[in-house]
């Protein structure tokens, strides 16, 4: 044995210093078995660890692979090596960057030849196939891969026999494997690499520790995947084989919800049918306005499961709507598992799915959101998000910018981290460089699960550190390095502006002066209350939608970055009947002028169709301004801006026997002249109906 382990240690010694810069990244001489490699005597073979050797007699005619899950990049440069021992010659070799037998690239030889293959989703791609070639002995063989820049060198006993473009991996499991009856035992494996640095967010420092959301939440079963609403209240999650889930304690998981009060958390409650049923059920996405969740799988019309999917599901009167599945183009999925995400505007979709453009397992996809409540194909975010391994768990940040993933495939503290990267134009192929947001939430384990409410202010996760038995929920204040930008919620009621009662309405928000519609909400149906979530860097204008009602529209211009803010606005929807008034909030003129700016053109299109599907309907136009000035003046200026909107009205088809124009002045206040807010509600354009 020691002389063994002198040659072995020579061995790697001579190859670290043709390639000093090299760490040892992983090394296995087998003088014991810590690693667990397999021990097996039966029909297919049998295996030992012994004599500073793993001895492998395999007795069919098949494959057989055995590997390591290993922490090499190949996104940088390495080297593979083994060294084998054959008794009875047949096909042996090393299988490396796979997940499986059908996922993995192959450099093998057998009786003086040798290939490089790969097998990719089954499908096989023969870079060189049975090549003749004297490095190769009859009873020993060293063979070594090197990842050098853009191409892959294959050695055989030090001396090269190819050089291939290197071509992405479908894992980063590391190994050997056998084809047909033969004897082999395996010498030593080691991996030399660059030692890969944890890419932490810079200065990134926490200033608390983790709190551990109670007993209300908390129990000695596994709580998991907590989703907090956007305006911080309600926290959703999933409790795991409970004797109070739908299907028992048999049931994998079922959603359970809190809500967040001035004593801390509500005891939570399982959120019963028809969201939970016997399968695995989760929340994976809540909307600003609570009104909309996003859950795993797909469910008949009684609510049963009815497989892997992914479904939405709305608040009614009676509670939340069987789930619907969504309609994706191209839907299919690779892999067993699949996790989603729906943004706060509700057109945007995330999913990790593996597909055949995937670059390992798993990979973060986007979708689309179509004018007709289909998806569009998902899209592959590109190579500086995804990794040779599964990525998991996205999170989209209330800002559409800022996403949190799951990868071990970056460099980690243990197995899965959460990383944190930004979205850099409107491809969603551009992303920054992926930070590790560090401990205490990423550990030593699996870390994954993982979402924040629209200030960014806590983070909510998954630990078993100091937990109350198994996993359990926690949220920690994250450093500002890796918050998401701020946004403005939105919030308010929907109400028939003639009655004052609540409506549950559709809201759809737009930006301005484009009037390209960004977002999409439904109010409450039990008050007509809403939540949205406006990104800064845009002036918006929002409103409320329903059938025979002429919308009221909102203008927030958030053109200027600044902090997370909380803002209240009532929308308002008014009848279509005569002597109903409707102002028109999104109507811009430049200063003292009755010139319409670009801004005011998606208010009064609305208009236009107004007028289109009410071909009967006949108003006045009227303008009004604040105190400030003389009357004549704010006359003038009123008549002429009334004039203004309805000579573009005209412009757009419709016959002017049907609109009227006419300025007040400042006769006719609806608010103070003695503040600032006053002053800027009395200035307004709006119009009448005087027939229907």
């Amino acid at each position: 044995m020691k002389m063994k382990f002198t040659v072995a240690l020579c061995t790697l010694l001579i190859t670290m210093g043709t390639f000093a810069q090299k760490d040892t990244l992983f090394s296995e001489y087998f003088y014991n078995n810590n690693i667990k490699w397999p021990i097996y005597n039966d029909n297919s073979g049998k295996s030992s660890v012994e004599n500073g050797y793993y001895n492998w007699k395999h007795k069919s005619d098949g494959l057989n692979s055995l590997w390591i899950s290993t922490a090499i990049s190949v996104r940088t440069d390495f080297i593979i090596e083994i060294k084998f021992k054959v008794e009875k010659d047949n096909e042996y070799g090393i299988i490396w960057g796979g997940k499986d037998v059908n996922n993995a690239n192959y450099f093998t030889i057998s009786s003086g030849k040798f290939r490089i293959f790969k097998n990719q989703r089954s499908e096989l791609t023969t870079f060189t196939d049975y090549t003749a070639s004297s490095a190769i002995l009859p009873d020993s063989n060293v063979l070594k891969i090197q990842k050098k820049a853009d191409n892959l060198l294959y050695f055989i006993n030090n001396q090269k026999v190819s050089e291939q473009p290197f071509d992405r991996v479908m894992g980063l499991n590391t190994g050997f494997s056998v084809w047909g009856k033969t004897n082999v035992s395996v010498d030593y494996l080691f991996i030399l690499q660059d030692k890969q640095n944890i890419n932490l967010a810079p200065n990134l420092k926490y200033d608390s520790s983790p709190e551990n959301l109670g007993e209300n939440i908390n129990t000695g079963f596994n709580e998991s995947y907590p989703i907090i609403s956007p305006d911080d209240s309600i926290l959703y999650f999933i409790r795991r084989k409970n004797f109070k889930n739908i299907g028992g304690r048999e049931d994998l998981s079922d959603i359970y919800i809190s809500r967040k009060t001035s004593e801390g958390w509500s005891l939570s409650e399982n959120i019963g049918k028809p969201l939970n049923n016997t399968s695995p059920n989760a929340v994976c996405s809540v909307t600003p306005d609570g009104n909309t969740l996003l859950v795993i799988n797909k469910y008949d019309y009684f609510g049963n499961s009815a497989g892997s999917g992914t479904s939405i599901s709305h608040r009614t009167n009676s509670g939340w709507s069987v789930p619907a599945m969504l309609n994706i183009k191209n839907d299919y999925n690779l892999n067993d598992y699949k996790e989603s995400c729906l943004s706060n505007d509700g057109k945007t979709l995330l999913l990790t799915i593996e597909r055949n453009d995937s670059w390992g397992e798993k990979d973060v996809y986007v979708c689309f959101l179509n004018d007709d409540n289909s998806w569009t194909e998902p899209m592959n975010l590109g190579n500086v998000v995804n990794t040779e391994c599964s990525e998991t768990s996205p999170f989209l940040a209330s800002d559409g910018i800022t996403l949190y993933y799951s990868t071990s495939g970056l460099p980690t503290y243990g197995s899965n981290d959460i990383f944190i990267t930004k979205r850099l134009d409107d491809t969603w192929k551009n992303w920054s460089e992926p930070q590790n947001i560090g401990q205490p939430i990423n550990s030593t384990g699996w870390d994954a699960y993982y979402s924040l409410a629209a200030s960014g202010e806590y983070a909510y996760f998954v630990s078993n550190q100091n937990s109350k038995g198994g996993e359990d929920i926690f949220r920690i204040k994250l450093p500002q390095q890796i918050k998401p930008n701020p946004v403005v919620l939105v919030s308010g009621n929907v109400y028939n502006a003639k009655t004052k009662e609540p409506i549950s309405a559709s809201l759809l928000y737009e930006t301005l002066p484009e009037g390209v519609n960004v977002g999409n909400a439904l109010s409450s149906p039990e008050n007509g209350s809403y939540k949205i979530v406006l990104p800064y860097g845009k002036n918006y204008s929002f409103r409320a939608t329903a059938n025979q009602f002429i919308s009221v529209s909102e203008n927030l211009n958030l053109d200027s970055v600044a902090e997370y803010k909380e803002i209240k606005r009532d929308l308002y929807l008014v009848p279509i009947e005569v002597g109903q008034t409707i102002r028109l909030n999104n109507i811009f003129f430049d200063f003292g002028k009755a010139t319409l700016r670009s801004e005011s053109f998606p208010e009064l299109e609305r208009v236009v169709k107004v007028m289109q599907e009410n071909p009967t309907l006949e108003i006045e136009m009227s303008g009004h301004t604040d105190n400030v000035g003389s009357e004549a003046d704010n006359l003038s200026l009123s008549s002429n801006r009334a004039k203004s909107v309805m000579e573009y009205i005209v412009s757009k088809g419709i016959d002017s026997k049907r609109i009227a124009s006419k300025g007040y002045g400042e006769t006719k206040p609806v608010a103070t002249n003695d503040t600032d807010e006053g002053r800027q509600l009395n200035r307004r354009v709006e119009f009448t109906i005087l027939k229907k």
